[in-house]
């Protein structure tokens, strides 16, 4: 997923200033989907 932290659309669950912080200490962002996200549901349900 990329982000435009230039942009002035507010991100999607994820606070734009604190990625830019996690980006500029770590090098990268991950974020991690929510357990109630449905891809995720949907994916452990296969097993």
């Amino acid at each position: 997923m990329i982000f435009n932290l230039s942009g002035n659309k507010p991100l999607y669950h994820a606070n734009k200033n604190e990625v830019e912080e996690k980006i500029r200490s770590q090098g990268f962002y991950l974020q991690i989907p929510k357990q109630d996200d449905g891809l995720f549901n949907s994916l452990s349900e296969i097993k």
